[in-house]
């Protein structure tokens, strides 16, 4: 569930979508003017996007990343065993 506080922040930027601000200076006026440094510069361009397309919601849809499991012993020999390789080989 998002809290008051982000879902004013957003109708704040869809007001100054509708304005026709680009989203820098409309993500700056959040910062300035509302005192919320939550709405980021590519945050504004995302929820920009999503105006564009229609969007009329604030809701957001959490992606899954997927569970995160290492065998941290594994993991320890193959470094120990061949120090340069690089973490995306170790990552696989």
């Amino acid at each position: 569930m998002m809290g008051d506080t982000h879902r004013e922040s957003l109708s704040i930027l869809r007001h100054y979508f509708k304005l026709g601000l680009k989203t820098t200076i409309a993500a700056l006026r959040i910062h300035t003017f509302e005192g919320n440094t939550k709405i980021s510069d590519q945050t504004a361009q995302n929820w920009f996007k999503l105006f564009k397309k229609g969007h009329q919601t604030f809701e957001i849809k959490y992606r899954s990343r997927g569970s995160a499991t290492a065998n941290h012993e594994e993991l320890k020999g193959n470094v120990e065993q061949n120090s340069p390789t690089v973490t995306p080989k170790l990552a696989r």
